[in-house]
């Protein structure tokens, strides 16, 4: 993990993370959603965004007026660097055109409904909702 103090007035947390197998630095922000990703990770991750598995979202930001788009689908997983055994399996994830490698929300500590995740602790294996026989 690794802190960013911006000036005396936000500190931003930082964790390496796999994303399928691309090595990547992301924010870990509690108040987002879900996971976003970096649209430079999508063609090493083999994701088509004219593909039918894909959902284009395009939206105005109120600010500035621009087109923001976001590409939806599932990635087969996206896990702590360092432990890669805790993971979110099959994350249904937006991509988009961010400044980070990619935001991650509280992880594990919110598992969203619809991925299977699972860590590995004191050779006991913690299975997430959905998870069951994995």
């Amino acid at each position: 993990m690794a802190l960013d103090d911006q000036r005396d007035v936000a500190l931003d947390l930082f964790a390496r993370f796999l994303i399928g197998d691309q090595p990547a630095l992301c924010l870990i922000d509690t108040g987002s959603p879900g996971t976003t990703i970096s649209t430079r990770f999508m063609a090493p991750l083999g994701v088509d965004p004219a593909s039918s598995d894909v959902k284009k979202q395009e939206r105005r930001a109120v600010e500035s007026g621009a087109t923001i788009t976001r590409y939806w689908t599932d990635v087969p997983q996206v896990s702590l660097a360092e432990a890669p055994q805790v993971a979110l399996l099959h994350p249904r994830v937006s991509f988009a055109d961010i400044i980070y490698d990619c935001v991650v929300s509280g992880f594990l500590a919110r598992p969203r409904a619809h991925a299977r995740y699972r860590a590995q602790a004191d050779d006991r294996a913690l299975m997430g909702e959905g998870a069951a026989g994995n």
